[in-house]
């Protein structure tokens, strides 16, 4: 009984461990997924969507709103709230990469998952992407 005791938070943490594979797998979805604004009515359709994701999928209240920003207040103590950080990057001829980052406060994990998140807000944004037409 004794070395079930011991091994039970072993297994535990080895059931959570994400290996530097899955996580460079992750970040490189993140990047192929990252959406970018390529004019400006696409890039305020998007941007106003994004602030709409925000205020939607986050708990935390959404803190700062500008044309290159928008954060929510950081969750603090252990919590699993989800936060979230998205930056308007200009690429040139008005072109913009909308990054997303996510956190929380809880060292096991977010509620819903960080990345999960991430991709949920880049799959979102897309669909507010202008159709080429041919």
């Amino acid at each position: 009984m004794k070395k079930f005791l011991f091994l039970l938070p072993v297994l535990f943490f080895w059931g959570c461990a994400t290996t530097n594979q899955d996580v460079q797998a992750k970040r490189d979805r993140l990047k192929e997924t990252t959406p970018v604004c390529t004019n400006e009515k696409e890039c305020k359709k998007m941007w106003s969507a994004a602030q709409a994701w925000v205020a939607s999928n986050c708990r935390m209240k959404i803190q700062t709103v500008t044309d290159t920003i928008i954060q929510t207040y950081t969750p603090t103590g252990s919590s699993t709230a989800i936060g979230a950080k998205i930056i308007k990057v200009p690429l040139g001829n008005d072109q913009y990469r909308i990054l997303v980052t996510i956190y929380c406060a809880n060292e096991f994990g977010c509620v819903p998952d960080s990345w999960e998140s991430a991709f949920h807000f880049n799959d979102y944004l897309g669909k507010f992407k202008e159709k080429k037409s041919n």
